[in-house]
């Protein structure tokens, strides 16, 4: 058997390294002295170290390693290898759209973003609608209002408005990736009963400033700044909300490619008052 320290320069891993794996649990000692306090290694826990090494390069975490090595039963193991696979798989994929992403930042300034995006103010009028609003744990979950939206339509019978209009609001001051303020909205026709969720009420006249793109919400930065700079540019001020109005929603089609969205921000024109 070694030493500690003889073991941890035949596996190249720090002393301080081997002492935290034995404090979690993942490789003991094979011996501890109890007079000295020293710890031994068996050779055969180099092989299980040099294990613990290639399953960390892949990415596992040391709590999902001590539970691989736990499963003597290859279907085990095998699933938390297809799970792993399957998460790097996400990983490359977000790696992707941040590399497209990136290219359009080298061949974009501010004039170009905006010609790219075609952005107007319209009003959005006056209407009836029923509304849900509350925080999510990132927006990515605004999918889970909706669906109670849907129930609750279904559930009063309500009638939509023709055509169906649907916003969503993302009332958070600053930016957020997650705890997010979101509301949505889908116009109505006729009055319906306020429940614990969703409320019932007249929605007042705004004006936004806003694109329709067609794609995935990986452009949302570039559509932003877009905006931002024609706001600026054109006297306008933020006075609210950004909102997103589905055009073709995740919902009706899974190909990113499809989905259409008009995105803009709550505004008002600046009144330039005179001196005197």
């Amino acid at each position: 058997m070694f030493k500690v320290g003889t073991f941890s320069r035949i596996t190249n891993t720090t002393v301080r390294t081997l002492h935290h794996y034995e404090k979690i649990g993942l490789l003991l000692p094979t011996h501890i002295d109890e007079q000295s306090n020293y710890r031994y290694y068996d050779a055969k826990l180099i092989n299980k170290l040099n294990q613990i090494k290639v399953l960390q390069q892949i990415g596992f975490s040391l709590e999902e390693i001590k539970q691989i090595l736990k499963e003597d039963v290859y279907d085990n193991v095998s699933t938390h290898f297809e799970q792993k696979y399957q998460a790097l798989h996400q990983e490359l994929e977000a790696l992707k759209n941040k590399q497209k992403f990136l290219e359009l930042l080298m061949e974009k300034d501010s004039e170009q973003l905006m010609s790219r995006y075609n952005i107007s103010v319209r009003e959005l009028p006056e209407r009836n609608v029923m509304s849900i609003r509350r925080p999510l744990p990132e927006f990515d979950a605004e999918g889970l209002l909706w669906q109670e939206l849907y129930e609750e339509f279904l559930a009063q019978e309500v009638t939509f408005s023709t055509p169906p209009f649907g916003i969503s609001y993302y009332h958070d001051s600053e930016y957020k990736e997650e705890n997010v303020d979101v509301e949505i909205q889908s116009s109505v026709i006729g009055e319906y009963a306020d429940t614990d969720k969703v409320k019932f009420f007249t929605q007042e006249a705004e004006e936004i400033a806003s694109v329709v793109f067609q794609g995935d919400f990986s452009q949302m930065p570039l559509i932003t700044t877009a905006l931002g700079n024609w706001i600026s540019m054109n006297n306008y001020e933020i006075a609210g909300p950004m909102v997103n109005i589905p055009i073709v929603s995740p919902a009706q089609s899974p190909d990113s490619e499809d989905w259409i969205h008009e995105a803009g921000f709550i505004v008002k024109k600046i009144i330039n008052q005179s001196s005197e």
